[in-house]
């Protein structure tokens, strides 16, 4: 919520996202929505982390505005240019290096990757022969990411330039 508010103060507008924008046409269109995770597995995720990760993260976004725009223009930066590197690196950056950072990282990303490219799986197994997934683009990119956890599995992926 802290997070939401800081970007909202940054002219962000949630209205103009991406997923809310795919929502509001797959409603329009009449078109089954899945979550591949939903809101009380992300409460769960968060009430599970340790008080030091809790910590970890909260101080996260809680820094003065000024420092909040460079980083997230730093960001928006490296996801316009493709510099996935850099991306990931302010990814862990935010996640924490410090202490609870490595829980925050498996639990925030590795294992929510796990359990994304798992419920993908099933998905198209279950003979589901159009869909659209949208995730955050640290699910894409991280060490072990939806795509890798995927290819493990037998897919193979283009990327679109």
């Amino acid at each position: 919520t802290l997070a939401d508010y800081l970007l909202q103060n940054m002219g962000f507008r949630p209205e103009l996202g991406i997923d809310n924008y795919f929502t509001l046409r797959a409603d329009k269109d009449k078109k089954e929505i899945l979550e591949l995770e939903g809101f009380n597995m992300q409460i769960e995720l968060m009430d599970g982390l340790s008080a030091e990760a809790q910590r970890n993260l909260l101080e996260s976004v809680l820094v003065p505005q000024d420092e909040a725009e460079r980083t997230m223009a730093s960001l928006l930066n490296s996801w316009e240019y493709s510099d996935l590197e850099s991306f990931l690196d302010l990814t862990d950056e935010y996640l924490g290096e410090g202490s609870g950072g490595a829980e925050l990282h498996e639990k925030m990303l590795t294992r929510r990757n796990r359990t994304m490219a798992e419920s993908i799986d099933a998905l198209i197994r279950s003979g589901k022969k159009k869909m659209l997934v949208i995730i955050g683009a640290a699910h894409l990119i991280d060490k072990a990411s939806v795509i890798d956890q995927l290819n493990a599995k037998g897919y193979t992926f283009t990327k679109v330039p």
